[in-house]
């Protein structure tokens, strides 16, 4: 019995006997309406995950945003963000790397 909810192949259900014709119309119903709730209920589980990801992400935006609103100036920006984004990727080290090209270094 396939698990199929939203038009995706989620897994297959497979319930078998030894004896031949051993499952009749009523039991095929009952394992029809239980693959098709099973389906749903893991498609529900997966979309529930992805939505509660995307709140943490946003969660942890906002935190970094206002964070590095606070910041006086852009060293305190850098080291805010720095340390920030750490936190939020859970890494023991981060780091921000500037490049300068050279007409910016010479003042031009």
């Amino acid at each position: 019995m396939p698990l199929i909810a939203r038009g995706e192949l989620l897994g297959v259900l497979d319930v078998q006997s030894d004896q031949a014709s051993y499952f009749g119309d009523d039991a095929v119903g009952v394992i029809t309406l239980l693959g098709a709730q099973m389906a749903a209920a893991l498609s529900n589980a997966r979309l529930y995950e992805v939505a509660e990801r995307t709140s943490r992400h946003e969660r942890a935006l906002g935190s970094i945003e206002r964070h590095i609103q606070s910041a006086a100036d852009i060293d305190e920006i850098l080291q805010t963000t720095v340390r920030e984004l750490g936190k939020a990727l859970r890494v023991p080290h981060t780091a921000i790397e500037l490049k300068v090209d050279g007409a910016q270094q010479r003042g031009a």
